[in-house]
């Protein structure tokens, strides 16, 4: 597979449930880490996808267990999030999962929905507010906080201030997104998930 510079609008229904599981795990820590998390994770359990490994291990009362094995963190709400995931209704469609529809899973939140989609699916319009973005954020002037904010008005509103900005540059979401993240890196290099997303 050819790698993206920001993102993967083709990937398959499995490359989607990997990649979100991943955005799942990496909240609060490094993509190095959670991509080693994760496929450790998943290799504790046979199936077809990613989803169904997970159904698999559900269904043998091993979820907890093996977030444990994996160490993941947060196994409990780890626990009840991927529950919630392998059972909703847009679970074997995740290409046409919408922002409300994961934010309903406990644990995805706005940053984690939007990062996910962003990445994943062709047009959308969303801004994953990670600390790069709210540093750039306040370097223009405006009044952001230092980590990200809840699902809310705040959030809402400095979503729409960022695509603004993203607008007038002519650049993506994840196009500008990837090129604040680079102007704050120390490494310049971007990390790719294997789906080819960049991380």
């Amino acid at each position: 597979m050819q790698i993206s510079q920001y993102d993967n609008f083709d990937m398959s229904q499995e490359e989607r449930e990997d990649y979100l599981i991943f955005a799942i795990f990496v909240a609060g820590k490094t993509a190095d880490f959670s991509m080693s998390v994760t496929n450790k994770f998943l290799s504790l359990e046979c199936g077809i996808s990613p989803f169904d490994k997970i159904r698999k291990m559900i269904k043998k009362k091993e979820l907890a267990a093996n977030l444990r094995r994996a160490k993941t963190g947060n196994y409990g709400i780890s626990e009840v999030c991927l529950t919630a995931l392998v059972s909703s209704s847009f679970a074997n469609d995740l290409k046409n999962a919408t922002i409300e529809q994961l934010e309903s899973i406990p644990k995805i939140g706005p940053k984690t929905a939007r990062y996910f989609l962003m990445h994943s699916v062709r047009g959308i319009q969303a801004a994953a507010l990670d600390t790069h973005i709210l540093k750039w954020l306040n370097a223009q002037g405006y009044d952001a906080p230092k980590s990200t904010p809840s699902a809310g008005p705040k959030y809402r509103v400095l979503e729409k201030i960022f695509l603004k900005e993203a607008e007038k540059r002519n650049k993506t979401p994840a196009e500008f997104d990837l090129e604040i993240w680079l102007s704050y890196s120390k490494s310049k290099m971007p990390k790719y998930h294997e789906s080819g997303v960049k991380i």
